[in-house]
């Protein structure tokens, strides 16, 4: 039987759309779901911005002491001062951080923030936008503060949580450099 050209594209077609459509599944669960995870058990966790709603039932859920905003303070935003408010008034310690998923970290840069993560009553949540690439980087400094193996550490700026810095255009590599930089200067 000869395969005709409609036949020929629908497969064509198929194969070139089905990972597309994957990806974009993918991308849709992390960064619109919270991307929320344990990173250190009953301890740290990491997430995208939380809604309102989200913040208060994962406060009230795990217990959460206090909360790491690396998206900086944005005064001005709804999303900021409902965070703000709603810290407030569940006797959670609301700190902020800016930090950028394109611009690389010292390693002192990087022990500062692990005395922040150190000091906080824990449980802890720490966020960035999506809970991708500045949250993963926390995340996998946090991994080796609790005596995890690099490899562990470095799990944590991954696909699987929505860090994606393997294409030229991909900004998001400065955090795995910072990782990196870290791990050669650490014991």
């Amino acid at each position: 039987m000869p395969l005709t050209f409609k036949r020929v594209f629908v497969t064509v077609s198929t194969l070139l759309l089905t990972p597309f459509v994957a990806l974009l599944s993918m991308y849709s669960w992390i960064h619109f779901g919270g991307n929320f995870h344990e990173v250190v058990k009953h301890e740290i966790y990491r997430s995208g911005q939380l809604s309102s709603v989200e913040f208060r039932q994962k406060s009230q859920e795990l217990g959460l002491r206090s909360v790491l905003n690396l998206r900086g303070a944005n005064q001005d935003a709804t999303w900021y001062q409902e965070e703000v408010e709603n810290a407030s008034r569940l006797g959670i310690l609301h700190m902020d951080v800016s930090l950028s998923a394109g611009t690389a970290l010292d390693t002192e840069q990087m022990e500062g923030l692990l005395q922040m993560i150190r000091k906080a009553p824990k449980p802890l949540l720490i966020h960035c936008t999506d809970g991708a690439d500045r949250s993963g980087l926390l995340s996998a400094l946090s991994v080796l503060d609790s005596g995890q193996t690099a490899g562990q550490a470095q799990q944590q700026l991954s696909i699987r949580f929505g860090h994606f810095p393997y294409l030229w255009w991909s900004y998001t590599q400065a955090m795995d450099q910072s990782l990196e930089q870290y791990i050669r200067t650490k014991p």
